[in-house]
């Protein structure tokens, strides 16, 4: 569904293309109601094709540092 109070803009973008990851720093505002800022982090190198771990797993250590960082 469609709510025309919230907006959610990206202000920051960070490609690692060399261990396949996007840091992104989103604002979510609801009118009304202030704003929110949110790490999104996207991991491109997951495997699709049923393995349970990535062949080269530097990208998702990186993010777990990421993670831990930002408390």
């Amino acid at each position: 569904s469609e709510d025309k109070n919230l907006e959610v803009r990206c202000e920051e973008s960070n490609r690692h293309d060399e261990k396949k990851y996007t840091v992104r720093r989103l604002t979510a505002s609801y009118k009304g109601k202030g704003s929110v800022t949110l790490k999104h982090i996207l991991f491109e190198a997951w495997p699709e094709d049923g393995a349970w771990i990535p062949s080269n797993t530097d990208g998702f250590m990186d993010i777990i540092k990421i993670i831990r960082d930002s408390k």
